[in-house]
């Protein structure tokens, strides 16, 4: 697939071959890469972003279960603590 620069401002360009040459490739090598990186760091980040979004499901099911069990725990402290000789 070719990919077109005209859009790119003659200043623009330039820069582009600047950087290019700093780096020993052509124009079309520097954009072919500059693309391919920033492809990969999408899918990177779409994989990411899924595994956090799942990773964070998990961990908010796991609080709320251990919320639910430390109130029960606090009722029956509550409710049995004077009883038993436990006061907090």
């Amino acid at each position: 697939m070719y990919v077109k620069t005209r859009q790119l401002s003659a200043k623009e360009v330039k820069e582009l071959d600047v950087i290019a040459q700093e780096k020993g490739l052509s124009r079309e090598k520097l954009v072919t890469e500059v693309l391919r990186q920033f492809l990969n760091n999408a899918l990177s980040l779409d994989e990411h972003k899924i595994f956090f979004e799942n990773e964070v499901a998990e961990v908010i099911q796991v609080l709320e279960k251990n919320n639910q069990i430390f109130k029960k725990v606090s009722d029956v402290l509550d409710e049995k603590g004077d009883e038993i000789g436990l006061n907090y």
